[in-house]
């Protein structure tokens, strides 16, 4: 039998690209995010007081509202109680995460559900996004998700950043919205 040396080569150089191919797709690690952690309650929570100078508390009322309605589909579902006079609205919502089965197709994962709250006061507005939790048989509090050692560690801490992600953006939005004048008035120009 003879030996073909550049046969064996090429068949040698194949199997190692495809080798190599194949280590460096290997399966990129998800990492944890770095969400808000209140020191008081030691729960999830993304929180802050911002100052608008010079705006009434009826008005970022108004402003808070506008919100609300804008930002989910039936917001009268969502607010569980709104008070001008003490300046707070409640609301209770929820979304849901995607995880990516092994065959590629992308299927619903887990329901957030979360408490948004607004307190306005003359000149100054908090927000509170918190009560995070995962809905399973019975709630879960979405820290549950934040163990290095869980069996399901990266579908976990994808609905992690899938969350954080959510609730990051959602803080744009309400500071966006508390930015806008509650009404449009029209110019007397004419």
């Amino acid at each position: 039998m003879k030996f073909n040396l550049p046969k064996a080569l090429g068949l040698t150089m194949i199997i190692s690209i495809l080798g190599f191919t194949g280590y460096s797709q290997k399966k990129t690690e998800i990492t944890k995010p770095e969400m808000p952690i209140s020191n008081d309650t030691k729960i999830v929570s993304y929180t802050s007081v911002i100052e608008l100078t010079g705006i009434s508390k009826d008005e970022l009322f108004l402003r808070a509202q506008n919100f609300y309605k804008s930002n989910y589909k039936n917001s009268s579902q969502v607010i569980q109680s709104a008070d001008a006079a003490t300046g707070k609205i409640e609301g209770k919502a929820q979304f849901t995460t995607e995880k990516i089965l092994k065959n590629g197709v992308k299927a619903q994962a887990d329901m957030i559900k979360y408490s948004i709250n607004l307190m306005l006061k003359d000149g100054k507005y908090k927000y509170e996004i918190t009560n995070i939790n995962i809905q399973a048989a019975s709630y879960k509090p979405i820290e549950t998700y934040f163990s290095e050692t869980d069996p399901l560690r990266d579908e976990h801490w994808g609905t992690l950043n899938q969350a954080d992600e959510y609730f990051n953006n959602l803080v744009g939005l309400i500071k966006e919205a508390m930015e806008k004048p509650s009404s449009v008035t029209k110019s007397e120009d004419w």
